[in-house]
């Protein structure tokens, strides 16, 4: 069946997209799922966080190419 999720073809074509992201095909995948991390944390009422501070060094490294 055409399109159905199950079938071969497209649990193929998932597997090639799932190599192609992540740590291996991104070197800064680990500092994006971080500060996902944190962006989600500071969504928590009440919850303490880290100061923005604590996130320059990170932009300017990033800034920096």
């Amino acid at each position: 069946m055409e399109g159905n999720w199950g079938s071969a073809d497209r649990r193929r074509r998932s597997h090639r997209w799932s190599r192609s992201v992540g740590p291996a095909a991104d070197p800064d995948f680990s500092g994006a799922i971080a500060l996902r991390r944190a962006d989600d944390a500071g969504k928590v009422v009440g919850l303490r966080v880290a100061d923005l501070e604590v996130w320059r060094p990170v932009v300017q490294r990033v800034a920096a190419g």
